[in-house]
């Protein structure tokens, strides 16, 4: 936590007295380095302080590497539909219907932008559509095995057989 407030002021936490657990005033989530290279990102949520540590959303091995990141840029959006695209094209490109989970963090880091990632999807499937904000999504990065995830957006194409 110490390294935290240095970094990103001591204003993150919005009352030190209120009890052991208090939550915090952050939109920058960690990015955690994992052993495949690929970085997976973190929320910072709450400050325990009786032993100086913070709770993150999702699981992080002990003695893991860290760097504090920003919140998702516009980019991100392009590389969400992008992505879309490509797995389209490559492995499901008659999907039936598409279901969407998407981080409500990146509502708050993308404001009306959100939209935006939403329209992209609409525009490459072009099929029914449901989804909503959650607090983590489950997903894969490339070949992996899914995994919990923060500040993302998911979606599962639909196929009928």
């Amino acid at each position: 936590m110490d390294v935290i407030k240095k970094f990103l002021g001591k204003e993150i936490a919005t009352s030190e007295k209120s009890g052991r657990l208090v939550p915090l005033n952050i939109s920058f989530p960690l990015q955690v380095q994992r052993e495949s290279g690929k970085a997976m990102m973190r929320p910072i949520l709450l400050w325990n302080t009786e032993d100086q540590s913070v709770m993150v959303g999702g699981p992080v091995k002990e003695g893991s590497l860290f760097r504090f990141s920003l919140p998702p840029d516009l980019e991100v959006i392009d590389t969400v539909i992008e992505s879309s695209k490509a797995i389209k094209e490559k492995e499901l490109p008659d999907a039936d219907a598409l279901v969407i989970f998407s981080c409500i963090g990146r509502l708050s880091s993308l404001g009306p932008m959100s939209s935006s990632e939403l329209d992209g999807l609409v525009a490459t499937w072009n099929k029914p559509m449901a989804g909503f904000f959650s607090m983590g999504e489950f997903g894969k990065l490339d070949d992996s095995q899914p995994e919990f995830h923060g500040t993302t957006v998911s979606w599962v194409a639909l196929k009928e057989k």
